[in-house]
């Protein structure tokens, strides 16, 4: 062969290699979400999205977004589950083919029903991270001074705006006093902060975090707060600005 030809057939193998790593479609819609998922009999699990050459990396957390350790981890399919330290609440998965089904199921520390998700790979969109939300108090959960209700499986709205997607129902409400981090709307006479600071007043009815220690409060019509940043008290000020998108 030429050296010509040695280049076209170099080119014509690179194009085919790239034709093959992209899905036919484009690249999938990377997404990150918040789920809170429901141990009943007769439940449908919840479906993880991956998709070829991406890592999607599932953590379990317990109701007060505590980490929960994981004591084991199968999965069915042809897909790869990394090896992560013992004791840690993060599992990390793969696909080894384009398009797939399987399940993966978890055994969490002092949870006695494993916790199932269905897998797909191949899809639109890749969860590169999803935060699983156990509704119950972890072994490593911190003791509440104040019993508040907290999320339970099938709260939209909370979970909506944990995701920073708030319904259409949801109007942007300003905060004064703090940084972009905290956000707020209202949905008739409730009003939801998102805040990675902790909320101390006033009393809410109902919250849920992330893992990353996002949290979502509901509370009523208060037109103060006052919030902890790292033991620091802040007050902050909620009122309506209709400029703000929802």
């Amino acid at each position: 062969m030429s050296p010509d030809q040695v280049r076209e057939l170099m080119r014509r193998l690179e194009q085919t290699q790239s034709a093959a790593q992209i899905p036919y479609a484009g690249p999938p819609k990377g997404q990150t979400r918040v789920s809170t998922l429901s141990l009943d009999p007769g439940v449908e699990p919840p479906q993880i999205n991956l998709n070829s050459g991406y890592v999607t990396t599932i953590a379990m957390v317990d109701a007060t977004g505590e980490p929960w350790p994981i004591l084991d981890v199968g999965v069915g399919g042809n897909f790869e589950v990394s090896p992560t330290q013992a004791g840690t609440h993060v599992v990390r998965v793969m696909p080894l083919t384009r398009m797939g089904t399987g399940d993966l199921s978890v055994l969490l520390k002092d949870l006695p029903t494993p916790v199932i998700f269905r897998l797909s790979s191949g899809g639109p969109n890749v969860d590169l991270r999803y935060d699983a939300r156990i509704g119950k108090m972890g072994p490593g959960a911190k003791p509440q001074i104040i019993s508040r209700p907290r999320l339970e499986a099938g709260d939209e709205t909370l979970t909506l705006l944990l995701e920073n997607a708030p319904p259409n129902a949801a109007k942007r409400v300003k905060v004064s006093g703090l940084d972009s981090r905290t956000k707020a709307w209202s949905i008739g006479d409730k009003v939801y902060v998102r805040t990675p600071l902790s909320l101390l007043s006033p009393a809410w009815n109902a919250s849920v975090a992330s893992a990353d220690g996002t949290t979502v409060y509901e509370i009523g019509s208060a037109p103060v707060l006052l919030m902890s940043d790292n033991g620091a008290m802040v007050r902050a000020q909620i009122s309506r600005d209709e400029d703000h998108d929802k």
